[in-house]
C-alpha cells in the first residue's frame, strides 16, 4: 500500500508506522505515535530538518482485493490525532478518494481543565483501560473519556451476556471487576438481542451508567485538530511510467490482467496525501478558578463580618426600643 513516505523532505518507511486493528476498517497505521520501538520513543518535531511539519505519502489502495459487498466505496480513511491518542477512525476520520492528490491542513486546539474540586476531570488510567491500551498498537496512550466508555460498556455487556458487542470486537481484552485476571471475551453473534438490550440500557439509563462506569469522567486535557481538505487530480500521465515499477515492487499481488490495464488501475487506485501544519501557533483554552483559596477566605471573612455586624446593630436597636417603651410606661404609671 505504501509507495513513498517523506516527512520534512526526509524519507520514512513502513517501520516508522505503528499498526493497529480497527473494528470496522481492519488494519490501520499511525505515523509518529509515541512508541518505544520507533526512534527510541522520541517523536518527530514540526521544525525537523528545517521544514515545517509536512508529511507526504504516496499510497496504492489495491481495490481488486476488496471483498465484494463488504464495502460500497473505494478509498482511504485518515485522521489527524495526538501522539498519545488512540485513533477514532469511525468517528473522526476523513474519507480520501483515489485519483487525487489530497492536502490536509491542520491546526491544534488544546483545552486544560481544572482538577478536583473544581471539576470531576481525571488523568488516572483505570485498570480495565490500561489492559485495552496494552493490547492496542504497542504505543503509549493517555486517558480519554470516550475510550474509557467503550471499554467499560464492553465489560458491562460481558457481565450481563457473557459476550461483547461485535461492533467493538477489538476491545475484547477485559479486566473484569472482582477477578484478578485478564480475559479474552467472546464476541456476541449479530443476531443476539442480549447485547443490544444491555447496550441501550447503559447508554440511556444514567443510573446504570453511574453504577457501572463512574471512573469514566472527562479528561483534564482535551486536544482536537481542526482540518481543511483540498485536492487535485492525480497522477498525471507522465507520472504513470514512474509509478509502475514502484507498485510492482510492493508485496501485494496485482490483478491478473495488470499488463493490459496497469494505466487505468494506477489512475483508479493511486492516492497522494500531504499533511501540513497550518500554523506554528496552537490555540490553548485554560480553565481558571474564578475564586481562589485566598479570595474564598477573604469572602468568608467579609461576609461573616458584614452579617454579624448587621445582626448586632439590629439587636442594639431592639434593646434600645424596649428600654424606651418600658421607660415611657413607667413614667406614665407614676403620673
Amino acid at each position: 500500500m505504501l509507495i513513498t513516505c517523506k516527512f520534512n523532505q526526509i524519507n520514512c518507511y513502513k517501520e516508522d508506522f505503528v499498526s493497529f486493528l480497527d473494528a470496522r476498517y481492519g488494519n490501520c497505521y499511525t505515523f509518529n505515535a509515541k512508541a518505544n520501538h520507533i526512534r527510541n520513543g522520541t517523536l518527530h518535531s514540526l521544525a525537523e530538518n528545517g521544514d515545517w511539519g509536512i508529511l507526504e505519502l504516496e499510497l496504492y489502495v489495491h481495490s481488486h482485493q476488496y471483498v465484494p459487498y463488504w464495502s460500497s466505496a473505494i478509498g482511504l480513511l485518515v485522521q489527524i490525532h495526538g501522539n498519545e491518542q488512540i485513533p477514532l477512525m469511525h468517528w473522526k476520520g476523513h474519507y480520501i478518494m483515489p485519483g487525487r492528490r489530497q492536502r490536509i491542513l491542520f491546526s491544534r486546539r488544546t483545552q486544560y481543565r481544572l482538577a478536583k474540586p473544581y471539576s470531576d476531570c481525571d488523568t488516572k488510567v483505570p485498570l480495565m483501560l490500561q489492559v485495552a491500551f496494552d493490547h492496542f498498537g504497542n504505543s503509549s496512550y493517555t486517558y480519554e473519556q470516550y475510550i474509557c466508555a467503550i471499554v467499560c460498556i464492553q465489560v458491562y455487556i460481558y457481565t450481563k451476556c457473557g459476550c461483547i458487542d461485535p461492533n467493538e470486537w477489538t476491545s475484547r481484552y477485559l479486566a473484569i471487576p472482582g477477578i484478578n485476571k485478564i480475559i479474552t471475551a467472546p464476541v456476541c453473534s449479530k443476531g443476539s438481542t442480549c447485547y443490544r438490550t444491555e447496550l441501550d440500557r447503559i447508554n440511556n439509563d444514567y443510573d446504570v451508567w453511574q453504577q457501572n462506569c463512574p471512573m469514566c469522567t472527562l479528561e483534564c486535557t482535551t486536544t482536537n485538530f481542526l482540518t481543511k481538505i483540498s485536492s487535485l487530480l492525480a497522477p498525471t500521465q507522465w507520472l504513470l511510467d514512474d509509478l509502475k515499477p514502484k507498485i510492482e515492487s510492493l508485496s501485494v499481488p496485482l490483478p491478473a490482467n495488470w499488463s493490459n490495464t496497469w494505466q487505468s488501475d494506477i489512475s483508479q487506485n493511486y492516492v497522494a496525501l500531504e499533511v501540513v501544519s497550518e500554523s506554528a501557533r496552537m490555540e490553548i483554552l485554560t480553565d481558571t478558578a474564578s475564586i481562589g483559596p485566598v479570595d474564598l477566605l477573604s469572602n468568608i471573612g467579609g461576609q461573616t463580618g458584614l452579617w454579624i455586624g448587621i445582626s448586632f446593630l439590629s439587636l442594639m436597636e431592639i434593646t434600645e426600643m424596649l428600654y424606651r417603651l418600658i421607660r415611657c410606661k413607667l413614667y406614665n404609671l407614676r403620673k
